[in-house]
C-alpha cells in the first residue's frame, strides 16, 4: 500500500498516526530524562512513587490506544488529570503547562476515533435504491 494516497486531510488515519508519533516522542523524551537525571536508588518518596504510578497509567493508555483508541485515550486523559492532582496534593504546587503535552496524544486519538466513526457511518449509509443484481 502506498502511503501517499492514504494521506488525506481530515482522515482518521492522519490523526491516529500523528498521535502515535507524538506519544512515541513523549515516551522517548521521558526515558532520556530518567536516564540523565536518574532515580533515587535507596528510597522512593511517596510523592515520586505516586507520580511514577500515574505516569505508568498514562503510558499504558498510550499502548492501549494503538488498538482501542477510545479506551486508551480516556485512560491517558484520566492519567494526566491524576498526575496534576497527585502533584498538587504531594507538592502543594501545580505542574505547569509542560505536562499538558502528555494530553496531546489522547486528544488526537479521540479526534481520530470520532472521524473514524463518522467515516464508517458514511460508508455504510443506506441507499434508496435496491442493490443491483449481477448475472
Amino acid at each position: 500500500m502506498n502511503a501517499i494516497p492514504a494521506f488525506r486531510p481530515n482522515c482518521c488515519c492522519t490523526y491516529r498516526w500523528l498521535a502515535r508519533a507524538v506519544a512515541g516522542m513523549l515516551f522517548a523524551m521521558w526515558l532520556v530524562l530518567v536516564a540523565v537525571e536518574g532515580l533515587p536508588v535507596r528510597h522512593f518518596p511517596v510523592g515520586l512513587s505516586a507520580q511514577l504510578a500515574v505516569l505508568a497509567v498514562v503510558f499504558a493508555g498510550y499502548a492501549i490506544s494503538v488498538r482501542h483508541e477510545l479506551a486508551g485515550a480516556l485512560i491517558s486523559l484520566a492519567g494526566v488529570a491524576a498526575f496534576y492532582a497527585v502533584t498538587y496534593v504531594n507538592l502543594e504546587n501545580t505542574v505547569g503547562l509542560a505536562f499538558a503535552w502528555f494530553a496531546a496524544p489522547p486528544v488526537l486519538w479521540l479526534w481520530s476515533w470520532r472521524l473514524a466513526r463518522r467515516e464508517h457511518a458514511a460508508a455504510q449509509a443506506p441507499t434508496d435504491t435496491p442493490p443491483s443484481e449481477t448475472v
